[in-house]
């Protein structure tokens, strides 16, 4: 098995943006070459503002790169839930967020981004009878707001899946599945044809904040715009002070098989849907463009080294299919997913004309994406904000952050255990 950055961009060289250097003066900078700065540049670009795009390595270097490809419209907490929190509120961003998938098939096609788009579902399976319960209030919830979701029976969930390993499951019929690397690539080169400036290998250093422009520095130059958006989720690092504190990086670690006979690829997830748990432990797979079986779960925690939580995952994807037994594991990746305490993307304002987004909680595919519009809504200063500004949160004692999230683990092994699970 070969351990590499991500076997998305594995056999794909990376888009060859130049480094910036020299200065420059424009509206927007926007920090951060993933989904959500790329789809940020396209949809400033289209409304006809200048914008610099700063990329520390190359476009799709951090999750955006190395996710699953999973497009899974909403946020991680149920619409019901969101509407009892945020009263309207909630219930607008509840709607909002579920319009993401669609968002990102329709940039797809507009574009024409070519990143093996496939509109299949995502059936999120029961892992128990009690966990069963929350998956049928779950697709009630968005039954109930015109959404196409549909309750699977045990028997419709094995014929779909081809496992035996669930009790029921619920599918959503917007949901799909990108091969990610080029889907943000995609993006940034469609924000370039519109006029943005895409750089790449240009880290920034430091973000000066000024009464009408802020200042951002790289190694080799430096941009004033009245508008810097940051947009690294959890690759933060020093660019802003407590921005690093106000989420937790949370290593996923994913492998993928070599390609699948015919007969494997018909027992092997038939419907072509992509699948992810009820546990709190959750595994997600699907099937690669090129007939690979795709498995992520989560990455090295405590004494677990790389190699022994591979050899995790492999036997949890045998579990789950049988017929996987002996086949080979050519790759095997691992990246942070930036998670707030409530599950939530955070978009703070650090100063006036300064904002980051932290948080998409392993939802990154389709909510960075509308997080795009979000951003270039905030920039032209439009009414409609689903995700209003808010002071930058910090986690109380963040430095224990580690052992916080073991014991957690823990918590969650035993929860999934007695079939509790989300």
């Amino acid at each position: 098995m070969k351990f590499v950055p991500s076997f998305w961009s594995e056999n794909h060289a990376p888009p060859a943006h130049p480094s910036f250097s020299g200065t420059a003066a424009v509206d927007v900078v926007v920090v951060g070459g993933g989904i959500t700065g790329a789809s940020t540049s396209l949809h400033l670009a289209q409304a006809g503002r200048e914008v610099i795009l700063l990329e520390s390595d190359y476009i799709g270097f951090g999750a955006s790169g190395r996710n699953g490809g999973q497009v899974i419209p909403g946020l991680k907490r149920d619409p019901d839930e969101l509407a009892r929190l945020f009263g309207e509120e909630g219930e607008r961003l509840a709607v909002y967020g579920g319009t993401s998938a669609d968002k990102v098939f329709a940039l797809i096609e507009r574009h024409n981004i070519d990143c093996s788009p496939v509109r299949r579902g995502w059936v999120q399976g029961a892992h128990s009878i009690r966990a069963m319960s929350s998956v049928v209030a779950r697709a009630r919830e968005w039954q109930k707001r015109g959404a196409p979701v549909e309750i699977l029976s045990r028997d419709e969930t094995i014929a779909a899946l081809g496992t035996r390993r669930y009790h029921g499951a619920l599918i959503d019929r917007r949901a799909g599945a990108v091969q990610p690397f080029q889907f943000v690539r995609g993006l940034a080169a469609a924000a370039a044809a519109l006029g943005a400036r895409v750089h790449e290998a240009s880290p920034v250093r430091a973000i000066h904040a000024g009464d009408g422009a802020h200042r951002v520095r790289t190694d080799a130059g430096e941009v004033s715009a009245r508008h810097v958006l940051i947009a690294t989720d959890a690759l933060a690092g020093n660019l802003w002070p407590g921005l690093a504190r106000s989420y937790v990086g949370v290593n996923s670690i994913q492998l993928v098989t070599a390609m699948l006979s015919a007969n494997q690829r018909a027992a092997i997830l038939p419907a072509g849907c992509v699948v992810s748990e009820t546990r709190k432990l959750s595994y997600y797979f699907r099937i690669t463009p090129d007939g690979r079986f795709a498995i992520g779960g989560r990455g090295p925690l405590g004494d677990l080294t790389r190699e022994e939580q591979t050899r995790h995952v492999v036997r949890a994807a045998i579990e789950l299919f049988p017929t996987l037994e002996g086949v080979e594991w050519e790759y095997a990746w691992a990246g942070a997913v930036g998670i707030t305490t409530d599950f939530l993307p955070h978009l703070a304002q650090l100063r006036p004309g300064i904002v980051a987004v932290v948080g998409y909680c392993g939802r990154g595919v389709a909510m960075a994406s509308l997080m795009g519009e979000v951003l270039t809504r905030y920039v032209l200063e439009d009414s409609v904000r689903p995700f209003e500004l808010k002071p930058l949160r910090t986690i109380p004692f963040h430095a224990l952050r580690k052992p916080g999230i073991t014991a957690a683990m823990s918590w969650y092994k035993l929860t999934d255990a007695l079939g509790i699970g989300s």
